[in-house]
């Protein structure tokens, strides 16, 4: 929990610096010759009914009205078509009406870069996420700080082949003791072929380590992928790859040797038809049993429809996840069935104004009682952009 802490002081001080100091210098007039830097605030208001906030069993649910307002900012410097850099931050303010002891404030910051050359390209994404909520593993609402960071340096070296170095690095912190902090860094290589100047066949090979703050769960693995990717221009842009991990551990749990995969693919079939499909297969080590991991496979598909002059725009999506973990917990065989469905609408009043509103269900069957659930959301939201 000191850790938590420490990391989230040190994190949301820094942030507010760096958005402080960007938005000071976007409005600065005698800086505005310097480049192209855009400052966008956004303010978004929702009213969220939820009948199973704590995600309890049957029986045990606890029903809530919660309100949440999320002012923020993104700063662009650059041509985000070919070098640029973006940072966004979202403060939410979430107040319950029964249960206020699950007041809270969230951050969510997003930062991305991406610079292109002759032949060389860098790109650098990173993302913090300071957020309480429900967290299907626990079976309860907690407090989890999140950071991901990713960065890609690709060479061309000819018209039809390039190579890459990437890098992806994870931190999750919990603000429980009785919660498991782990850390996650992945270096690796990748090789393409342009099968067209839009579409590029590769083979990956990734190198990782797992470091788990409780047990004896730190890890290594070796993780080798093929797969391809489109570029935009094309009107399925994206990436999907498979491939095949091998993981060994520090202490006496056995090796584990799983297919793994990813996919995040969007598809634009006219411009009011669209659709998002994403999915990913990898062994993650338990936050809540010691010397426990499980293989999670997860798939999700979002289709959207605009309507009338484009201004409505309709959503309908569902998900599944399978957590199927590595051993026992008090006796007990684990596997966890996920699933999730969403309708929504939007409507863009004015080209800054926006209101919508969404329905959520979810459901979790699991082999262990105590963490299956049933959950109902529904919300409503008014958002100024500009």
């Amino acid at each position: 929990m000191r850790k938590y802490r420490v990391v989230k002081t040190i994190a949301v001080r820094t942030l507010s610096i760096v958005v402080l100091s960007a938005a000071t210098m976007g409005w600065a007039k005698d800086e505005l010759h310097l480049g192209p830097v855009k400052l966008h605030p956004h303010l978004d208001f929702s009213a969220t009914y939820d009948d199973n906030i704590f995600i309890a069993p049957e029986g045990q649910e606890k029903s809530d009205f919660y309100f949440t307002t999320s002012p923020g900012a993104y700063l662009l410097y650059g041509d985000w078509k070919r070098n640029f850099l973006l940072l966004d931050y979202t403060m939410g303010i979430q107040r319950f009406v029964r249960q206020t002891s699950e007041d809270t404030l969230n951050h969510t910051v997003a930062f991305s870069g991406h610079a292109s050359l002759d032949k060389l390209a860098f790109s650098l994404t990173h993302s913090l996420t300071d957020i309480r909520g429900a967290n299907i593993e626990v079976a309860e609402r907690v407090s989890e700080l999140r950071n991901v960071t990713q960065a890609d340096t690709e060479y061309r070296l000819s018209s039809k082949t390039s190579v890459s170095l990437n890098y992806r690095q994870e931190f999750h912190a919990f603000d429980k003791r009785t919660l498991i902090d782990w850390q996650t860094y992945e270096p690796g290589g990748t090789f393409y072929y342009h099968a067209t100047p839009k579409t590029h066949i590769f083979g990956q090979f990734n190198y990782g380590w797992v470091n788990v703050d409780q047990g004896n769960n730190n890890a290594v693995y070796q993780e080798a992928d093929i797969g391809v990717r489109t570029l935009p221009g094309s009107k399925l842009v994206g990436t999907i790859k498979g491939g095949y991990q091998r993981r060994d551990f520090d202490g006496s749990a056995d090796t584990i040797n799983r297919w793994v995969a990813s996919a995040a693919l969007e598809a634009n079939f006219t411009d009011r038809t669209s659709a998002e499909l994403s999915g990913t297969r990898n062994v993650s080590p338990s936050v809540t049993a010691t010397d426990n991991n499980y293989t999670l496979t997860r798939v999700q598909l979002t289709l959207r429809q605009k309507l009338w002059r484009k201004k409505v725009v309709l959503m309908a999506g569902g998900g599944y996840e399978r957590d199927d973990y590595e051993e026992k917990i008090a006796g007990q065989t684990r596997r966890d069935d996920y699933w999730e469905a969403t309708v929504g609408a939007d409507y863009n009043i004015t080209t800054y104004f926006q209101v919508g509103a969404s329905y959520r269900y979810r459901k979790n069957n699991s082999t262990i009682n105590s963490v299956s659930f049933n959950d109902n959301i529904a919300s409503v939201h008014v958002l100024l952009h500009f």
